[in-house]
């Protein structure tokens, strides 16, 4: 005796995974790009901000303490 064959409504849900799967790439790749330019300014900035700390400290004066 044959084991009858259930045909399901939707055969194959390959091509809507495929679907999902590359507007997801998409959305992850134009976050990259839209924010790119903002996470390497901000970088610059915080590097900009540690050079200028660093040439501050060179230029102090030193405090002479009082002789005894």
């Amino acid at each position: 005796m044959p084991i009858p064959i259930k045909h399901s409504r939707f055969p194959s849900k390959n091509a809507q995974h495929t679907l999902e799967y590359m507007v997801l790439l998409i959305l992850i790749m134009a976050g990259i790009i839209i924010g790119g330019p903002y996470a390497i300014r901000s970088w610059n900035a915080q590097v900009k901000g540690w050079e200028d700390s660093a040439r501050d400290s060179m230029t102090d004066p030193l405090i002479n303490t009082p002789s005894p």
